[in-house]
């Protein structure tokens, strides 16, 4: 194998390495987003106050204090709902945000492939 063909396999394993998990973070983090978006008429609260509440409603689930997790949701929900309105726009937004995450996680997802791959790939002379 000749360095030029070593050091591009080099650079490419290391690219798709560093590729994989970072595609899938990106998408994880875009359909987060693109949820939010569609489920933002039940919440009448910022991003970060919403993230803060879910976070606390997902640890009591898990702390199995779920009677008070749904007391604390329904009390969201009627509040969202006196107060939010549909924006039919910003949902549809929301479902589009959500498959551009969902293509990037598939992107990611090739690139793990790759990364599995690659190791055993070797150019002979």
């Amino acid at each position: 194998m000749n360095s030029i063909s070593h050091c591009v396999l080099a650079l490419l394993r290391r690219l798709v390495s560093l590729g994989a998990p970072g595609f899938s973070a990106l998408g994880i983090i875009v359909s987060a987003y693109g949820t939010y978006l569609i489920t933002r008429f039940f919440h009448a609260m910022p991003k970060w106050d919403f993230a803060k509440s879910a976070m606390y409603i997902a640890w009591l689930y898990i702390t199995r204090r779920s009677e008070e997790a749904r007391k604390l949701v329904g009390s969201v929900a009627k509040f969202g709902k006196e107060f939010g309105s549909e924006d039919k726009q910003e949902t549809l937004a929301g479902l589009y945000v959500v498959f551009a995450g969902l293509v990037l996680q598939g992107v990611g997802d090739v690139l793990w492939v790759l990364d599995a791959v690659l190791p055993s790939v070797s150019f002979h002379s």
